[in-house]
Order: C-alpha cells, then structure tokens, then sequence
C-alpha cells in the first residue's frame, strides 16, 4: 500500500513540475481535492465538452473504485470474523466427524478471507490510480476551450435585441 503512495506522489510531483502555467496548477489542485473537478472547471459547463465528460468519468470512476474499496474492507472484516469464531468451534469441539466438518468451513472462510484481501489490494490500487492520473491529466491534457474561452458563449443562448425600435427573438447555437 505505501508503495502505491509514494508512486502516486512522485507521479503527481512531476506533473507539477512539469506543467508550463499555473492555471494548469489551479486545475491540479482542483482535480486533487474533488477528483475531475478541474477537468469539470476547463469544461465550463458545456455538457459536450470533451472536458467536462472527462471530469464526469474521473468522478465516476473515483467513486466506484472507491466504493469497491468500502465494500471489500467489510467482506475481509466479515471473513476474518467467520474465520476466528470456527477456529475457536474447532478447538472447542470433542467430536471428530464435527471437527472435521467446521475445519472445512473454516478453509473456506480463509479462503473467502484470502480473496476479500486480494480485491481490496486492486481496488485499492485502482483508486490510487485514478486519483493520480486525474491529477496528471488536469495538470498536462486538460486545455480550456479556446473557442469558448475567446468567444464567452455558452452552447446555447436566447436573446431579446431591438433594431430600428422592432424588437427581436435572437437565438444562437455553437456545436
């Protein structure tokens, strides 16, 4: 586990170092506290903006590694229970054909146990990658809309203008 921090730290220190401005930074710091949220803040609300759908997935991705993080943690917690509780069975158990019975359920608890681990160490690892590369990108990929940012204007837009004293519907759309 702390192996997989200290990846992710030096991955996201290089990305500092390397990023040219410091709105890049800004994004980066963003994206660090909320995952993709800098990604979401290049996007400017423009829901098809390649931006904003990278920020969405970041999010997405963020909260179901780390949901499967939650959920493993309480299946090994809840394996490891099952586990101990059998093996106290088995000591305190006279009977063989029953001893023999509860030391097979207790195999099979471990070995629920053993897998619980091994998922929560990759989604574990997941998330770290996520976050990390979340950062990376906000930092070194992520380019505001030049259009967008040159034009100031959202997608669509619905105006009242007057010419000549007749006033006027003015509707714009950008794709």
């Amino acid at each position: 586990m702390s192996k997989i921090r200290v990846i992710t730290v030096l991955i996201i220190t290089a990305a500092f170092a390397i990023s040219s401005s410091a709105a890049d930074k800004g994004l980066g710091i963003k994206s660090a506290i909320v995952p993709g949220m800098g990604q979401l803040s290049a996007g400017e609300g423009n829901i098809m903006s390649k931006n904003t759908l990278k920020g969405l997935g970041f999010m997405a991705g963020f909260v179901l590694c780390l949901n499967g993080v939650v959920s493993e943690a309480g299946a090994m917690d809840s394996y490891a229970q099952q586990t101990r509780r059998l093996d106290e069975a088995v000591k305190k158990s006279l009977i063989f054909d029953e001893k023999y019975e509860l030391k097979q359920k207790h195999e099979v608890a471990y070995e629920n146990y053993q897998d619980a681990k091994l998922t929560l160490i990759v989604f574990t690892g997941l998330t770290a990658l996520v976050y990390g590369y979340n950062i990376v990108d906000a930092m070194l990929f992520t380019v505001k809309d030049e259009a967008a940012v040159s034009q100031n204007e959202k997608p669509v837009s619905l105006g009242l203008s007057y010419s000549a004293g007749v006033p006027s519907l003015k509707l714009n759309c950008r794709f």
